[in-house]
């Protein structure tokens, strides 16, 4: 009986690597994000404005407008002395509030030998600092990161 090949789509997140640079703009000297235990990208959408016309034929016509990138939504084991825990709190308390350089290296894929996918974004950390006390698990700080402008991904090799 042939052996199905595994699917190529079948990547955990284990080894993912998520780290905050410097204020948009500026230099970049990335740190990570240590003991990030779930990274949610939601949101992203893109506005619609109905163009109908009475040329249409009385068939509903839209544009595409303005494009959101959405949130990332991460959660870390709470570590106090961990330097990329310290810099996201850092850059929510910041006055004025800026947007920050993010970037997640992912795990290899098959066919990957030397970096997975990488994916960089600006976003303003818009809630962080919250975190939980509970004797049946660790406690765990939740960050959230409003995506401002465009994500951009480059595929690993």
């Amino acid at each position: 009986m042939p052996v199905s090949p595994i699917s190529k789509a079948s990547v955990t997140g284990l080894g993912a690597v998520i780290s905050i640079g410097s204020v948009t703009g500026q230099t970049d000297t990335f740190v990570a994000i240590g003991e990030v235990t779930d990274a949610k990208f939601s949101g992203a959408k893109r506005a619609i404005v109905t163009t109908t016309s009475f040329d249409s034929a009385g068939v509903a016509t839209k544009l595409g407008t303005i494009l959101d990138s959405g949130t990332v939504t991460l959660t870390t084991t709470r570590v106090s002395s961990d330097a990329g825990q310290v810099a996201v709190l850092a850059a929510f308390n910041a006055q004025p509030s800026n947007a920050y350089d993010f970037k997640v290296v992912l795990p290899l894929a098959p066919g990957q030998t030397t970096i997975g996918d990488t994916i960089t974004f600006s976003a303003v950390v818009s809630a962080a600092g919250d975190f939980d006390i509970d004797i049946s698990k660790q406690s765990e700080y939740t960050f959230t990161l409003e995506i401002s402008g465009a994500k951009s991904v480059t595929f690993g090799s």
